[in-house]
């Protein structure tokens, strides 16, 4: 029996499916492709999000940093589409920083 093994560099991206809150209706699905982000790298995006008032980021600059695409979304991925997101669906912002950070730091749980 071959023994599988743990690699030490993961892949660049990995999708995990957000669910988007839509008011007055069940949640929004998406698959999201995320941008992996090591434990420097992920430290200095979070220190980066508590700047100071003039050089906060925006959710759309700040979210364009871990997110390389999307799947099951009518609308080609681009910076003005999930801006479009953000806007029209104002817990999608929440939403994707939640799965992010859940993905990234806990991984899927088991049914």
């Amino acid at each position: 029996k071959a023994t599988i093994m743990f690699v030490l560099q993961p892949k660049p991206t990995f999708k995990a499916a957000v669910s988007i809150p839509v008011p007055g209706g069940s949640d929004g699905k998406i698959t999201f492709i995320f941008k992996h982000k090591g434990k420097k790298d992920l430290q200095a995006y979070f220190n980066s999000l508590s700047a100071t008032e003039g050089e906060a980021k925006t959710d759309i600059e700040a979210l364009l940093e871990l997110v390389d695409g999307w799947e099951g979304v009518s609308e080609k991925f681009s910076a003005e589409n999930l801006e479009l997101l953000l806007d029209a669906y104002p817990g999608a912002a929440l939403a994707l920083y939640e799965t992010y950070r859940k993905e990234l730091l806990e991984g899927r749980s088991k049914n």
